[in-house]
């Protein structure tokens, strides 16, 4: 009996020490007991876990992440968006595992304290805010997956919250390390920069083993804005402080990369040699044995084993997908050693070679486009520059000049082929027919020769694609493991290779198989098929080996002569406006110009030709040539504002005063009329009629002559004036206004107009934009950089035109200056055109001076449709924010047009 009762007592001694257990490790205790067991778990279970998932998620990004030896390897492999998509699983579950040990494990109450005198480490020990130890590393891998995954402001809250809540603790140092990170990733570089100094300043709590990650981070911030000499020393001690191989050897690669981008050739080849020496993986060798070629200086003794080195490597099978780079050193030995045409003849090999590696194909291309542009090929450099854009990374640090320059060259071309072409129809158009057809057939013949060529190029670049892939498979048959085909990323390589090899880079879509894709339009009707026969009839005849093809374009009457001569003009005057604006190659467009004043005395742009033949010979020193067209314009063209400034340098202040005048007494002149004082609007008309009479506002001034007449007598004099008034003004404005007033009187059923919309000057969006404040927001400064800055409505002027009449006038009269054209949204309401910089107040007020009075600048644009003024820089920003156009109007009227 006794025995029975003794394991059922021994039940309840289990279960209640389990209960006592489990009750002295709640987390609303803090004993030795609790901490022991959270820190164990948190430990062992949650956060381990959560730490195994974001090793998982880092270990992917290391597979997936390539580099781009072409530019400078970032310091750290983060990974783009793509790269980011593709680690989600592993750092969600990383979040949320450590949400968990945060959420179960965290204890913040503090422990029992006996009554007695502490120490400093047990005041230490009772002041802490968190007792579980892995807590803070909770945090801290939470927000690093939150980074990895590119959502950065759950990340800067994460890391905030570490540096806050453990202020006196070492891990927040790690927090405002990786919350520096995060801003670098951000290009938020003032918030970083704040961050670093702030370390910096605590540079004595810093933990040892975190040395090295400052100092990474701190070259990161550096290396992000493209300050390369900042970033070498603290790279330097980055690598002082680094123990890891792996890490150390990328580390030395950037350095001589930075070397080398600051053309510091021996610490380039002193790190790139030491790189060699660590054995990295073979891409980081390859590349550094490369960049050793490249840097060779021919001013030394120049070791010829380099090139054999070089050829070497060609004939390496390890380096088939390397070798569009071999090519492109011994095409730098070359050049270096000035053999160009040797130089040109790699730099096309190595594009040849180039299958994977789009980035080399695109530096390969632009260098042979930098060759032809240094030595004016103009033709040949645009080709080059435009396969450039095609293969080159949008990232790439000069893309965005590199695409301008590509831009430009190809109007050059277009209008030179135009020139070309017209000036060789009206050639032949002068022949007899037999010689007509002689040059033609000679044409044909040379189409016939290229088009074999070409077939013959591409059977011997199949053969060839078919010889190189059964090579690649044999050299890595070894290397598919079994793997089924799509789950093998060295066969997936292979095959990408070959595909590019054969079709080159299509886009995905239907018939890619095409070259030239018909789109094909299932809303068309059956008609179509029926006109298949004279479709293709028609094509038949636009062949480039048929006779008509050519001479369906050859000018045969005077007005196809005329219309050939019109073509040519224009391409010559676009030809000689590159040059001169975009190539800065004033020689050149000097001779163009003069060209086309040679060929066309009276061409269509005689006056721009010649008050910019005034300028480039002036901008040259040649005064004798600069005086010529000076006095040509001057005798010639005596009424053209080009005349009025070159006579009186002070001709466009003038026109402002005059017109700033003529504002004034409008304004005066509305006022007028509204407080029904018309004797003074007819004594103002009649003024302005005698004065000024040819102004932009004589319209609106005639207008209120009318109404007033029309408010003083009766409604047959009314009419006649109104009549009188539509005949002498037929396309303006005020036109329709006084029309349907016409229409009111002689009961005619028309759309009334509201006579605000067309005698008031500022009755426009302008004014009906709210202004916030009366608080004068802005502040002088006459010395201060100023920009000139248009705002408008985008809805009614087109933003392009108007920016293209203001470079053509920076040109034909600030042709001296650097200015900048740039646009920009204020609100969704008005668009700003910005134009950069004016030096100073003075400056500035000239230059608004000048464009106002210009005829061409706001040509065919309504005054009601846009506001312009000057501004400070500072201004500039404080307006930009603000928003308001009317605010800083009123403080511009007051201040620099002193009109209030």
């Amino acid at each position: 009996m006794n025995k029975k009762k003794f394991p059922y007592k021994n039940h309840l001694l289990y279960c209640f020490i389990v209960i006592a257990f489990v009750l002295s490790c709640s987390t609303k205790k803090n004993t030795t007991i609790s901490r022991s067991y959270h820190n164990l778990t948190a430990h062992y279970n949650v956060f381990f876990n959560a730490n195994e998932s974001f090793k998982k998620g880092q270990e992917k990004i290391d597979n997936t992440f390539h580099d781009n030896y072409s530019d400078i390897l970032p310091l750290f492999k983060y990974g783009d968006n793509k790269v980011a998509k593709s680690i989600y699983p592993q750092m969600n579950k990383t979040i949320e595992k450590a949400s968990k040990t945060i959420k179960k494990h965290s204890i913040t109450a503090k422990p029992k304290r006996k009554k007695k005198q502490l120490s400093k480490s047990q005041k230490d020990f009772f002041s802490k805010k968190e007792y579980c130890n892995w807590i803070d590393n909770s945090y801290i891998i939470m927000g690093q997956s939150h980074f990895y995954k590119r959502d950065f402001y759950p990340a800067i809250e994460t890391f905030n919250y570490v540096v806050q809540q453990y202020n006196n603790d070492p891990v927040r140092y790690e927090g405002l390390l990786w919350l520096t990170r995060t801003y670098n990733e951000m290009n938020n570089f003032s918030k970083s920069e704040e961050l670093l100094n702030q370390i910096e300043g605590e540079k004595n709590k810093l933990p040892k083993k975190l040395e090295e990650d400052f100092m990474a981070v701190y070259a990161d911030f550096f290396l992000k804005q493209k300050k390369y000499e900042e970033a070498i020393p603290k790279l330097l001690k980055a690598i002082e402080y680094n123990k890891k191989k792996k890490t150390i050897v990328r580390y030395k690669y950037i350095l001589a990369q930075i070397y080398q981008k600051i053309d510091d050739n021996d610490n380039a080849s002193l790190y790139y040699n030491e790189v060699i020496k660590l054995q990295p993986e073979y891409e980081m060798a390859f590349n550094a044995k490369i960049n050793l070629a490249i840097l060779y200086d021919t001013s030394f003794d120049y070791d010829k084993n380099i090139e054999k080195q070089l050829f070497k490597m060609l004939k390496d099978d390890k380096n088939i997908d390397f070798q569009d780079q071999i090519y492109f050193a011994l095409a730098n030995i070359s050049f270096k050693e000035k053999d160009i045409p040797k130089a040109i003849d790699y730099f096309k090999l190595s594009t040849q070679k180039s299958i994977s590696n789009t980035n080399q194909k695109a530096i390969s291309f632009l260098s042979i486009a930098d060759i032809y542009f240094d030595q004016t090929k103009y033709t040949l450099a645009q080709a080059f520059y435009d396969s450039t854009v095609t293969f080159l990374d949008k990232t790439y640090p000069d893309y965005e000049k590199i695409n301008s320059k590509t831009q430009y060259l190809t109007e050059l071309v277009k209008n030179l082929k135009t020139v070309q072409l017209q000036d060789s129809l009206q050639n032949l158009a002068k022949m007899t027919e037999k010689e007509k057809f002689a040059v033609i057939d000679k044409l044909i013949k040379q189409v016939e020769k290229e088009e074999e060529q070409k077939k013959q190029k591409e059977q011997d670049d199949k053969l060839n694609s078919g010889f190189t892939n059964q090579n690649s498979r044999n050299n890595n048959n070894n290397n598919l493991g079994g793997k089924w085909y799509f789950y093998n990323p060295n066969a997936l390589s292979m095959g990408k290779s070959g595909f590019i090899q054969k079709w080159g880079r299509r886009k995905l879509g239907d018939d890619w198989r095409r070259k030239n894709k018909a789109s094909v339009d299932f809303d068309q009707t059956a008609e179509n098929n029926d006109s298949e026969q004279s479709n293709d009839k028609k094509k038949k005849q636009l062949s480039n080996k048929d006779r008509e093809y050519y001479l369906r374009d050859i000018p045969a009457s005077d007005s196809a002569i005329n219309n050939s001569n019109s073509q040519i003009q224009e391409a010559l005057f676009n030809i000689a406006n590159v040059y001169q604006n975009k190539l800065y190659d004033y020689n050149q467009a000097i001779i163009v110009y003069e060209s086309l004043i040679e060929k066309f005395p009276e061409n269509n742009y005689l006056l721009v030709t010649y008050y910019r033949l005034y300028s480039l010979n002036k901008n040259l020193e040649n005064i004798e040539k600069s005086n010529y067209y000076k006095n040509i314009i001057i005798d010639n063209f005596s009424e053209s504002n080009y005349a009025k400034v070159l006579i009186n340098p002070d001709f466009f202040k003038e026109l402002q005063k005059k017109k700033n005048k003529i504002n004034f007494i409008y304004s005066a002149t509305y006022k007028y009329y509204q407080n029904n004082e018309f004797d003074k609007v007819l004594y103002n008309f009649h003024f302005i009629d005698t004065t000024y009479k040819n102004n932009n506002l004589m319209s609106k001034f005639e207008l209120l002559k009318t109404l007033s007449v029309g408010k003083q007598s009766d409604s047959t004099k009314f009419k006649t004036e109104l009549i009188n008034f539509i005949k002498k003004y037929p396309k303006c404005d005020e036109t329709k206004y006084a029309t349907s007033i016409l229409a009111s009187l002689t009961h005619t059923k028309t759309k009334v107009i509201t006579t605000d919309s067309v005698i008031t000057v500022s009755a426009d969006a302008f004014e009906n934009e709210k202004d916030t404040t009366e608080q004068n927001i802005y502040s002088i400064n006459n010395k201060a950089v100023h920009f000139y800055v248009i705002a408008l409505d985008s809805k009614k002027i087109d933003v392009n035109e108007l920016k293209f009449n203001m470079s053509n006038f920076n040109i034909d009269y600030y042709s001296y200056i650097n200015f900048s054209i740039s646009s920009m949204l204020l609100n969704t309401n008005f668009q700003l055109i910005v134009v950069k910089r004016l030096k100073n107040k003075d400056q500035a007020t000239n230059y608004y001076e000048s464009i106002i009075t210009n005829d061409i600048v706001f040509k065919n644009i309504k005054p009601n449709d846009f506001r312009h003024f000057i501004i400070s820089i500072d201004n500039f920003k404080i307006f930009y924010q603000d928003k308001s156009i009317k605010k800083y109007l009123k403080f511009f009227n007051k201040n620099y047009l002193k009109t209030e």
